[in-house]
């Protein structure tokens, strides 16, 4: 009997319509679009050693040196690309970091921008002002968060809120709100 079953159950799975191989699919070519934009390139004489990523903050270049050497961030203004300087030393002073990591999350709250980076060496993430550290020359950190561990963060507004796992199969959430 069960022969039977399985010999009917082969039978019924061969016997579908569904397609097994992805790539049987018929062709379909696109030849006119709706737009056709055409993009050209310009070069641009910045002066930035040892850059890994270039990021566009509100008005600003950013130029983001991973390996600090000499700041982690060169800033320029755009549209001109005037050059505003340098900021976040590698370090363990007040306004220094360790390592940098930043993942695109700026805010603009009250004429003020600010950026969320983090520094996964000492577990600590900080909104960099860059509103404030233009106007003084220096890096301005406005919150100061240190975390017990360091995986998974998002960023809202003034909060951080940090996803870690808690065992072998449960990850836990926490929320830090402006801490200092």
């Amino acid at each position: 009997m069960k022969i039977i079953f399985i010999i009917l159950c082969l039978f019924l799975i061969a016997c579908n319509n569904y397609r097994t191989n992805p790539f049987d699919a018929e062709n379909i070519i696109i030849s006119d679009f709706p737009r056709n934009d055409t993009i050209k390139g310009e070069k641009l004489n910045l002066e930035i050693l040892g850059v890994n990523v270039l990021y566009v903050v509100d008005t600003f270049l950013i130029g983001f040196k991973a390996s600090g050497i000499d700041h982690f961030f060169e800033i320029y203004s755009l549209p001109n690309f005037q050059y505003l300087g340098k900021y976040i030393s590698a370090g363990r002073g007040s306004n220094e970091l360790i390592t940098l990591q930043y993942k695109n999350q700026f805010q603009i709250k009250e004429n003020e921008i600010t950026m969320w980076v983090a520094d996964g060496a000492v577990n600590k993430c900080v909104l960099f002002n860059l509103s404030k550290s233009l106007k003084q020359g220096q890096a301005v950190f406005d919150t100061i968060v240190h975390t017990p561990y360091f995986d998974c963060y998002t960023y809202q507004n003034d909060s951080i809120f940090h996803l870690f796992k808690f065992d072998k199969t449960n990850f836990k959430c926490a929320q830090y709100n402006s801490i200092q």
